[in-house]
């Protein structure tokens, strides 16, 4: 789910998601695949099996297993979803991780108990970490409503791609009530006129957010190596180098948290300002939107 917002004035933004794996890797929401497999054709309703037949149906269910481990492997992961956003002027919106959990359930309570929780980014709980209505709503008033809040006079303008949550109702609606005007980017646009797509914006962050990650995994293996007789996997290097990466320590949910806000604040404001002038996006003082 990508957005783009943008204001009337030099207050202009862009917004998009994408996801983390508290485990090792950092991938775009739905990423990771799943095998698919069909049965073969029917043919006789006779008891023998021919070798041919007793071939294929071990090379099916080697497949159905493999299917099934990459589902759960996928499911078993602490993934989390960023949604990330950045101004015509350069501001970087607060970062918007959505964590897997319920609402007042144990995840949410920790984040809002837990003092070391990155206070530059906002949070929030789904059952899959994705983005849904309920979840955009809490965008809206956490990250987009203190965003307008000194803009009442000028007004801002929103513009999103044609993600089903954007579009519902509740959430327009609830844009509206910010002073803001609203409109979509059709589908096949995003890789021309989405900011943080064309700058490459998403993929450095990404990127940044792997290199916190990967000294995370050098400073555990100071601990590590002196334990690895004892099971511990410990390999060298590293995608920056710098020495032993222990495998075994898995960051927390804070620990993401950390990584999210210290990666976001490496993104530099010149590249962000330059993409929305390389597009064509101007801010005009005197510009005045329909709904």
């Amino acid at each position: 789910a990508t957005a783009t917002a943008a204001t009337a004035t030099a207050a202009t933004a862009t917004a998009a998601t994408t996801a983390v794996d508290l485990s090792t890797d950092v991938k775009s929401e739905g990423g990771g695949s799943t095998a698919s497999t069909s049965s073969p054709p029917a043919t006789s309703s006779s008891t023998t099996t021919t070798p041919e037949a007793a071939s294929i149906r071990k090379k099916i269910a080697t497949i159905k297993k493999k299917s099934k481990d990459d589902r759960a492997t996928i499911g078993d992961r602490q993934r989390c979803t960023v949604l990330i956003g950045v101004t015509m002027s350069g501001e970087k919106l607060p970062p918007f991780l959505i964590f897997r959990g319920r609402a007042k359930g144990r995840i949410q309570r920790e984040y809002k108990g837990k003092t070391e929780y990155p206070k530059t980014c906002k949070y929030a709980v789904q059952e899959n970490a994705w983005m849904d209505k309920s979840v955009f709503l809490e965008w809206i008033e956490l990250v987009w409503k203190p965003f307008c809040r000194d803009k009442v006079q000028s007004g801002t303008y929103i513009l999103m791609d044609e993600f089903s949550v954007h579009m519902m109702t509740d959430c327009t609606d609830r844009l509206r009530e910010c002073g803001t005007k609203i409109d979509f980017i059709m589908g096949g646009y995003n890789d021309k006129l989405q900011v943080l797509d064309v700058g490459n914006i998403t993929d450095m962050f990404k990127d940044f957010v792997k290199e916190e990650f990967d000294e995370f995994q050098r400073s555990s293996s100071n601990g590590a190596s002196s334990v690895a007789g004892e099971g511990s996997t410990v390999t060298s290097g590293g995608s920056g180098g710098g020495g032993p990466v222990s495998r075994d320590k898995k960051p927390t949910r804070c620990d993401i948290a950390k990584f999210v806000s210290d990666a976001w604040k490496k993104i530099p404001s010149d590249s962000i300002q330059s993409t929305w002038s390389a597009i064509g996006y101007h801010a005009q003082q005197s510009l005045v939107i329909d709904a």
